[in-house]
């Protein structure tokens, strides 16, 4: 059970030589009811005959113990604390949305939904010309929150632009008992519209002002003030992506077209960090890991103008680059190096040996020995690399080509050979997928080809050629189709081949010559013979009768 309490508690035993007494500071104003969900003012202030100087705080209120016994006696302190359900406290009896001003006692915000609700307010009082604390009293009541609605003005705290002159106003009260608006928004203009849109034509700071229902008992005003300073442009510039361990440089570069740009906040994005942050304008930080990071950057002016940048921080294990791959060359051939990076930087490339320049990205080398070439990088943002390219010299080129072959005409065939070459030249091209490949396929249709193929080395080549020869598939032919009488039999007679097979073997007298007798057949029959020839092509062909 939670009641009105009232306390007083006086620290120590400390005497006030310089007054006689202390009295204490007295609440007057009663608790009205407040409607749900609208903007109210509670006036808690108190008053303190001595002009001791009061600070004001919203605080836990007390559970009752109970009576004593049946003469409603209480028991003496200290009380429990009352209990609060779900977001609400002792700091925040009312919720989030309502606070009390530590100098006047107004308790303001918007209210929470209907329901009745313990408050508690404790006021601590100090001598104003010591400046030493006195005491602390402390009230508690119960604030009704009803279902209900009232005509009234609620505008925003302040109103900014910063991207242009143009702004979208409204009633935050949007009762319905809110007949006749009037908007003055301090730049000699007003308008009668609810919900008006105004431009300003000039920057620099405003009050606006709305009256709803004026002239009527249940009118109501307010101000609020305003802010037009358009022109402010966030942003920043970094030296990423860079290196584990290379301090990434961030500048700032915001813009404003008014005022001037005067706070920053940096959180560079390490999750497992709590001071990964900076509020200097233009900070450096050391990322240890690789990874990606979420940068955020909020910056301001000294108008009121903000914004927050958000970009991805890209830190690399080792310096980005690509370099040629492992190559061969001819002893009489000169070959180009290719290092290839985003970032600015240099290179050296050992040994110095038959090599153009040893600090050039892309030098020449021309070595008449096999040689491996190391390239060490360090870009301008303190990344480094070291990688190799092999450079295997011959005098030769090597080519070892199958052996020459024979296929069914119409047939494809994979031209095969074994080789160090690094480009590959076929003819003819005509009947070939790729004259490039070292592997290509073949679809040869005169009775012989021969297929040439140089393979080079830069200036190096060698020839080797394959002769391809085709034969033609059997001409399978199982003879005429018949007619016969039912009872009588028939000879078959097929050609085309060496080697025949019917199918199926139904009253034949022998399925593996060409010429088998189909013996009083008792029904129509599709014979079908497959042709093979020892002397030509192997593939068989089938043929129906």
């Amino acid at each position: 059970m939670t009641g009105a309490t009232y306390t007083a508690s006086i620290p120590g035993t400390a005497s006030y030589p310089s007054r006689a007494g202390d009295n204490s500071p007295s609440f007057s104003q009663s608790i009205s009811v407040v409607c749900f969900r609208k903007p109210f003012n509670l006036d808690f202030s108190a008053v303190d005959t001595d002009n001791d100087s009061l600070v004001y705080r919203l605080c836990a209120a007390y559970n009752s113990p109970g009576q004593r016994n049946s003469t409603e006696e209480t028991f003496p302190p200290p009380y429990p604390f009352a209990s609060y359900t779900g977001s609400f406290s002792g700091g925040f009896p009312l919720g989030s949305d309502v606070s009390i001003n530590s100098s006047t006692g107004i308790i303001s915000g918007i209210a929470p939904d209907a329901g009745k609700y313990v408050v508690s307010v404790c006021v601590e009082s100090y001598d104003r010309s010591t400046r030493r604390y006195i005491s602390t009293h402390r009230k508690d009541f119960i604030v009704n929150v009803a279902p209900c609605d009232v005509a009234g003005v609620q505008l925003a705290p302040s109103y900014l632009s910063c991207d242009g002159f143009t702004f979208n106003f409204s009633n935050l009260n949007t009762s319905p008992l809110n007949e006749t608006f009037l908007w003055d928004f301090g730049d000699g203009t007003t308008s009668s519209d609810p919900s008006p849109t105004h431009t300003y034509t000039v920057a620099g700071d405003y009050t606006i002002k709305l009256v709803v229902n004026g002239g009527d008992e249940c009118a109501d005003s307010a101000f609020a003030p305003l802010k037009v300073y358009p022109g402010f442009f966030p942003g920043f510039t970094d030296n990423t992506p860079t290196c584990k361990g290379v301090p990434v440089q961030f500048n700032d570069i915001t813009t404003a077209t008014y005022g001037a740009v005067n706070s920053w906040r940096w959180d560079f994005g390490v999750l497992s960090l709590l001071n990964d942050t900076s509020r200097v304008r233009n900070p450096t930080f050391v990322y240890d890991t690789p990874g990606e990071y979420d940068l955020t950057f909020i910056v301001g002016s000294d108008k009121g103008c903000g914004d927050t940048v958000l970009k991805k921080i890209i830190v690399l294990d080792k310096a980005p680059y690509t370099v040629s791959n492992d190559t061969l060359i001819c002893s009489i051939d000169t070959l180009q190096l290719n290092f290839a990076t985003p970032n600015p930087g240099t290179v050296v490339w050992t040994p110095n040996y038959m090599i153009s320049n040893v600090n050039s990205y892309n030098p020449l080398v021309s070595p008449d020995v096999t040689t491996t070439y190391y390239v060490s990088y360090a870009d301008n943002f303190g990344c480094t690399a070291v990688d190799s390219v092999l450079v295997r010299v011959v005098d030769r080129v090597t080519v070892s080509a199958m052996n020459d072959t024979t296929i069914c005409r119409t047939d494809s065939v994979n031209l095969s050979i074994n080789s160090d070459g690094l480009q590959y030249s076929w003819t003819p091209a005509a009947t070939l997928n790729d004259p490039t490949l070292q592997d290509p396929v073949a679809f040869p249709t005169a009775a012989s080809t021969t297929y040439s193929v140089i393979a080079s080395i830069g200036k190096c080549f060698t020839q080797e050629d394959i002769i391809v020869r085709t034969v033609p598939y059997p001409l399978a032919n199982a003879g005429p189709d018949s007619t016969i009488c039912f009872g009588n039999s028939i000879q078959l007679n097929a050609s085309g081949g060496s080697i025949y097979s019917w199918t199926p073997r139904l009253f034949l007298n022998n399925s593996n010559i060409p010429n088998p007798v189909s013996q009083s057949p008792q029904q129509s029959i599709d014979y079908v013979v497959t042709v093979r020839d020892v002397l030509g092509c192997p593939k068989p062909v089938s043929d129906t009768m």
